[in-house]
């Protein structure tokens, strides 16, 4: 009859501790999801500038740009994807790490949140 409540709190603790470790991968992923989208929105927009000449893309994925010189536009998307690739690369080593660390890697295999591979 003691140890039940201890076997109680104890089970608590873990299930708490379980569920919020799952909810802040799921974010971590969300993160890393959205900043894949938006480099490959800027290697798309600077490959249509290099194919078809143009300093502007029609499609109007980063229409807050302004145009002050000539190959401006294609500077600025060079950062931007720069700056998306960096801030990427520095979720994934933190994500890494966490899915690798041990008791979060426990909980990592359990709702299937793997190592994701780093670009080079």
């Amino acid at each position: 009859m003691g140890f039940l409540p201890i076997m109680i709190v104890v089970g608590g603790a873990s299930l708490l501790f379980i569920l919020t470790v799952r909810i802040y991968l799921a974010q971590r992923n969300k993160t890393l999801e959205e900043l894949e989208l938006q480099m490959s929105a800027a290697a798309q927009s600077l490959r249509f500038g290099q194919l078809y000449g143009e300093s502007t893309h029609p499609s109007g994925f980063f229409p807050s740009l302004k145009m002050d010189k000539k190959n401006s536009f294609d500077q600025t998307l060079l950062a931007q994807f720069t700056q998306a690739h960096k801030n990427y690369q520095l979720e994934v080593r933190a994500y890494n790490k966490l899915v690798k660390k041990r008791p979060y890697s426990f909980v990592a295999k359990i709702f299937g949140f793997r190592v994701r591979p780093q670009l080079a």
